[in-house]
């Protein structure tokens, strides 16, 4: 590719959250018995619980614990070395930068880069789009007693805007969906702004589709990928790329 960074847009499973699993063990003093690595994988294995369930139940155990695991240098140290877009940009020899957060949907990620304004000259953007189920909306039109479901269009509408600002600002811009790979969103009976999106798509499916079922266990807390999921994520991305047209052509 001829650029000399990958640039990374998402929410918080683009930023690399899980990431510092199992490592961050080794930072950590006073661990409860029931969050010891060997228990909580133990856990993780054999529990029935929803990852939502799970998702609370590790807020609640680390919420009591000595340790800052949102802001602590060695989280963001292990985050930054191990995260799958860092993997990613390794294997390409380029340097990383990671916008991911905590966004919930596309509107908080496209808000940011407004007031952040960062530039991307000699960069490759990559945006990984939130389940779109986050962004659900409607309009009642003037006149009307019925709501209209303008949510395919309200997605497309802020990943032009994105693409747009990156385009601008020197950069060049690529997305894929992340969880959720709705069809309606391709068919341009429900998506006017479809023509905007073509030959900047990767993959036909949702990334975390390309898992096995049995790495649910691999989410640290139930919704994050811990390092070994990190790491197939990478390869998988990896390799799904280099299988794409748009590869192709970056690498022409």
């Amino acid at each position: 590719m001829d650029v000399s960074k990958i640039v990374f847009l998402g929410d918080s499973h683009i930023q690399g959250v899980g990431a510092e699993w199992p490592k961050l063990y080794g930072s950590l003093v006073a661990t409860p018995q029931e969050f010891r690595k060997n228990m909580w994988l133990s856990y993780l294995r054999n529990t029935n619980d929803t990852p939502e369930e799970i998702y609370k139940k590790f807020n609640d155990i680390t919420s009591k614990m000595d340790f800052n695991f949102a802001s602590h240098p060695d989280v963001h140290n292990l985050r930054d070395k191990y995260s799958w877009p860092s993997l990613v940009a390794d294997h390409f020899k380029k340097k990383v930068v990671n916008h991911g957060f905590g966004a919930y949907n596309l509107q908080q990620i496209a808000g940011k880069l407004l007031v952040d304004s960062p530039t991307f000259e000699d960069s490759l953007v990559i945006l990984g789009v939130p389940n779109i189920k986050h962004v659900l909306t409607f309009h009642n039109p003037v006149g009307s007693q019925q709501f209209q479901n303008i949510t395919i269009p309200t997605v497309a509408v802020n990943i032009i805007l994105i693409k747009e600002f990156v385009e601008r600002r020197g950069g060049r811009f690529i997305y894929f969906h992340t969880e959720d790979y709705p069809k309606d969103f391709y068919d341009s009976k429900h998506n006017p702004y479809l023509y905007h999106l073509t030959n900047v798509r990767l993959f036909d499916r949702p990334f975390f589709s390309y898992l096995p079922d049995h790495f649910h266990t691999k989410k640290q807390d139930g919704i994050h990928f811990n390092l070994e999921g990190q790491k197939f994520l990478a390869h998988t991305f990896v390799k799904e790329f280099k299988k794409t047209l748009i590869f192709s052509v970056l690498s022409s």
